[in-house]
């Protein structure tokens, strides 16, 4: 708000300096005597309006500038929006990924198990034919010796 400030104190500074020309030329043509008196009032007055001048394009200047800050404090809030919004993004898409990761591992395991669990009941079962193959060998061979001792 400071800018509008300055470039009322010019605008004012302008408007007196027009006063003061008026006046001058009107004096000036009510008495001509005093022209050296017009001409340093008129530089005096020259001056203020240079200086009311300068400060109008500096108020001018300042609010540009004021405004394209505020343009670029804009954009940057837009891009970090943006860039807050995409590391969400990657962050959820990154969850989703690790999930599906850890739910194949737990598939894994889990058939790794049931394969475990297979695996020892047919070793199981191997055994039993096994100790049976063992004893109906058992059972022939002692029927056959029982059979060479009868004959």
């Amino acid at each position: 708000m400071h800018h509008f400030h300055v470039a009322h104190i010019g605008i004012v500074k302008g408007s007196a300096l027009a006063a003061a020309i008026v006046a001058g030329v009107a004096t000036a043509i009510v008495d001509p005597s005093i022209k050296v008196a017009m001409i340093t009032g008129i530089s005096i007055v020259a001056a203020a309006f240079v200086a009311a001048v300068v400060q109008m394009v500096i108020a001018i200047m300042n609010y540009k500038l004021q405004s394209m800050s505020y343009k670029l404090q804009q954009e940057m809030h837009v891009v970090q929006a943006e860039t807050k919004d995409a590391v969400g993004e990657v962050k959820k898409q990154t969850d989703g990924m690790f999930t599906k990761m850890s739910e194949k591992m737990d598939n894994l395991t889990n058939a790794k198990e049931q394969q475990t669990i297979k695996l020892a009941d047919k070793s199981e079962q191997l055994a039993h034919a096994e100790g049976r193959r063992e004893g109906s060998e058992s059972e022939r061979d002692l029927s056959a010796s029982q059979e060479e001792k009868r004959s």
